[in-house]
């Protein structure tokens, strides 16, 4: 029976498919290929980042043959400190045509020693591939990377290890000016490529040093010469070096170089190479090198350290915040190859480098960025002593004491003794059972009422951006804080008009990021940057800091130059809006302007200090409102402050913000001068989609403005010049002029001083520069000046051994001694070659021996 009824469903199914036309059964189709996915993080080989800086995370995405076209998404987390406490996962969306290969950049950072990152691959909401990438972390301020761009993978390597830079700390409550050791930082040589440099400047910030050597810069995209371009601005240090056949691989960056290059010439020897390090260098053969000229340009602030021939072999330039510097031949081929003098060259173009630690770094690894309160305060990040907080709103406060306390007695006596007497007098306690609820949502009405009326109900954006500028910067870093309050619990999307990376300022202290981490979409190459999954509570506030730069350019403009002991001259205001609390500030000396009109000029003096700005008032920098008490930051319970100080709060905690970038505890080496200002508004920021809120903005402008001699107004004279010493025996190798009187200076077997005259000096009629000496020294020295026109070191005479007598020694011909940027290097040389301890109290003068 059962083979009977088998064999009739075969013969149906049978009859069936005949009956259909089908034909023979097709099988299901194949699976289309998986995306290939390879992904590499941080610098060099091993993936080095330093903790709390952002750092790129490049993806090669690749559809094979045989797959469709597909759109996917790329995403990486930010780390706190430990995977489970994620604030930012950064994605990119990519399509990718069908059989095609894709290559993106994601950015990523990490608070704490993270050695590997997960980058996941999702198609919709389903994730299809996951890959680990290896990561090396390393400690801020205590190492330096360095980057080689070569096609020598040993190029620099005897670098690793050596100390380079010197340490420098932002001034701030918890920091002495003065006190901090300017010891060089331990040196992690990376080599990497020309495609390693990311389109986003702060993702390089993990880099402290870049050297590009023989690789071609014309391959560079763009955006990828505006970055670099950027993070010099920001602080980093670029190395351009020469090739005997030409400078042709340093061509894209010939805007940044301190030097203009051209065709290859020779050279009769290497002598002030050797001197300048006081290492001896004895060449064979021809000497070819990039002919070259130094860009003597009023802002550009170009020197040269070593010249041959008439051809600069060494020369910087400063940058914003950063330098360029240039060595017109390559340690990786003859002579420079093998020569014992290549560390101690890099020791000294790297040592005016400072190592800090970036203010936005500090908030992301200082664990207490409590949006009520100043951002990094504990970890020294705040420059004057009171403020409240950036996101500091009337919303964001609980009620007093009293207030609370008068509701719970009103409603602890009514619905208590008061319910209970009313209806014990009706009869009716069963009504109980109905009155009690109904009082419980009758105050809990009236608290929300209470709250609403006291909290708002309107979403408010508050928008606080510090954008620094520098002379010859193409493009200005920008630190752009967005906090969005709501009056109730939602999910928002924000957007910013440009790229760039965006990390949570966490209201919860200590590491712990909210349940739902933001979710950053990159729009590349310049695109928009998008920021969703925003959810907030009811009367809650999420606050973010995006990092970007952007083409601007200061509101003010100035001329300023060496006058009377004194830097003198005028600021305008060249914008089209107000400008309010305009300021100058050039190490402890400040001047508060105010408010400048379009097109309003206003004069300047400020008295040449050789002291760092100290923490102190910032009224100072701000003009207080009317009332003002420098209590500091209400606590809860507290008397509630007005609007106009908490304004004015929120402006010293973003004044003591971008202060920190430019500022050191230590004294000022040159004669610039900061210019703040308050007013016009700034290109980009983020926007609320589908949502118009109550804003309200900040906007700080930063200015770095040149000092020139003066030569139309007479001449200029001051008592006291800065300048730095470098001391390549020293424990500290890199001293200010108010450490050197109180430090111990081994002299082995040199010392440099290098003194900061104001711009164009050597043009003007300051034709009597000294050196003065006073204290004790108890053994003689040779004393030499570098000549900036034939690159050789002329003798002064001997610094000799004495017993506190004041001595002056003139500076012959200052016109040959003193470059366009204002450069003077005095060389104290030990007479008999032997080590030298000690130094006395040394100052220049200007103009002050007549």
């Amino acid at each position: 029976m059962r083979a009977a009824i088998c064999s009739t469903l075969i013969v149906t199914l049978a009859v069936l498919a005949l009956a259909s036309g089908s034909g023979p059964i097709v099988a299901a189709p194949a699976a289309q290929p998986a995306v290939e996915l390879l992904v590499t993080g941080g610098f060099g080989s091993d993936g080095s980042y330093l903790i709390g800086e952002w750092f790129p995370i490049r993806v090669t995405l690749t559809n094979p043959p045989g797959a469709n076209s597909r759109r996917v998404r790329v995403t990486v987390d930010s780390i706190v400190d430990s995977p489970a406490n994620n604030l930012i996962t950064y994605s990119r969306e990519v399509d990718l045509p069908a059989q095609s290969r894709k290559e993106i950049t994601l950015y990523a950072y990490s608070a704490s020693f993270t050695r590997s990152l997960n980058v996941r691959l999702l198609d919709g909401n389903a994730v299809i591939k996951s890959v680990d990438v290896s990561l090396a972390p390393y400690e801020q301020q205590a190492n330096l990377l360095l980057g080689v761009i070569s096609s020598d993978q040993s190029l620099l390597n005897a670098l690793n290890g050596e100390g380079l830079g010197h340490t420098e700390y932002p001034p701030s409550l918890y920091s002495a000016p003065g006190l901090q050791p300017s010891t060089p930082a331990r040196t992690a040589v990376l080599h990497i490529g020309l495609a390693d440099i990311p389109p986003l400047s702060n993702a390089l910030d993990s880099l402290d040093v870049i050297v590009v050597d023989d690789e071609d810069t014309g391959t560079l995209t763009a955006a990828q010469r505006e970055s670099l371009a950027a993070w010099v601005g920001r602080g980093g240090m670029l190395v351009g070096l020469g090739r005997p056949g030409g400078g042709g691989a340093l061509s894209a960056l010939s805007d940044l170089l301190p030097v203009t290059l051209g065709n290859p010439v020779t050279l009769t020897g290497l002598a002030s190479l050797g001197d300048l390090v006081a290492t001896p260098i004895t060449p064979t053969g021809q000497l070819l090198a990039p002919s070259a000229t130094l860009r003597d340009l009023p802002d550009l602030s170009a020197r040269t350290l070593a010249k041959q021939d008439g051809v600069p072999l060494v020369a910087m330039r400063d940058m914003g915040s950063g330098h360029v510097a240039y060595i017109g031949l390559s340690p990786a081929v003859a002579p420079l190859k093998g020569w014992d003098g290549t560390v101690p060259l890099f020791k000294r173009i790297v040592a005016e480098h400072p190592v800090r630690l970036s203010a936005s770094a500090s908030r992301r690894t200082s664990y207490s960025s409590y949006i009520y309160t100043s951002f990094g305060s504990s970890y020294g990040g705040s420059i004057f002593a009171y403020s409240g907080g950036l996101f500091d709103i009337p919303g964001l406060d609980l009620p007093s004491e009293g207030v609370l306390g008068l509701f719970l007695l009103v409603y602890i006596i009514i619905i208590g003794p008061v319910n209970f007497i009313i209806l014990r007098r009706m009869k009716r306690g069963e009504l109980a059972w109905i009155t009690v609820p109904a009082l419980v949502l009758l105050f809990s009405l009236g608290a929300y009422a209470v709250g609403y009326g006291v909290k708002g109900g309107n979403l408010l954006a508050l928008n606080s951006n510090v954008v620094h500028t520098a002379p010859g910067l193409p493009q200005s870093p920008v630190d752009h804080f967005f906090g969005i309050f709501s009056p109730q619990r939602g999910t928002y999307s924000l957007e910013s008009a440009s790229d760039s990376t965006i990390s949570e300022i966490s209201s919860y202290g200590y590491g712990s990021g909210p349940e739902n981490p933001a979710l950053v979409t990159g729009g590349g190459d310049g695109g928009p940057t998008r920021l969703s999954n925003v959810n907030i509570n009811t009367w809650s506030l999420r606050a973010f800091l995006s990092e970007s730069a952007i083409a601007a350019e200061s509101p003010l403009e100035a001329d300023l130059h060496l006058g009377d002991g004194a830097i003198e001259g005028t600021v305008r205001n060249r914008s089209g809006v107000e400008l309010q609390d305009v300021a100058l500030v050039r190490g402890d000396e400040t001047q508060l302007i105010g408010t400048l009109a379009p097109g309003q000029e206003a004069q300047a003096r400020l008295n040449i200090s050789q002291q760092p700005l100290s923490e102190g008032s910032p009224e100072r920098l701000l003009q207080a409102p009317l009332g003002f008490a420098p209590s500091g930051p209400p606590y809860y319970g507290e008397q509630r402050i007005s609007d106009a100080q908490r304004r004015y709060n929120r402006k010293v905690e973003l004044l003591s913000t971008g202060l920190s970038d430019l500022l050191s505890t230590t004294a000022p080496t040159d004669m610039g001068v900061i210019a703040l200002a308050w007013g016009p508004p700034v290109p980009g920021g983020f926007a609320v989609a589908d949502r118009s809120p109550t804003s309200e903005d900040l906007n700080l402008w930063t200015a770095q403005l040149p000092v020139s001699a003066g030569a139309d107004v007479g001449q200029p004279h001051v008592a006291s010049v800065p300048f730095w010493v470098y001391a390549p025996a020293n424990s500290e190798v890199w001293l200010d002029s108010t450490a050197t009187h109180n430090s111990s200076l081994t002299i082995n077997p040199y010392a440099d001083l290098l003194a900061s005259l104001p711009v164009g000096t050597y043009r003007s009629n300051a034709d009597d520069i000294r050196l003065r000496v006073t204290e004790s020294l108890l053994t003689s020295a040779d004393m030499l000046v570098y000549n900036v026109v034939t690159g050789a070191w002329d003798r002064i005479d001997t610094l000799p051994a004495h017993n506190g007598t004041d001595l002056a020694f003139p500076i012959p011909n200052p016109r040959d001694h003193v470059g366009p940027a204002g450069d003077l290097t005095i060389r104290i040389l030990s007479k008999d070659g032997s080590k030298l301890v000690g130094l006395p109290t040394l100052a220049f003068s200007l103009n002050e021996g007549r």
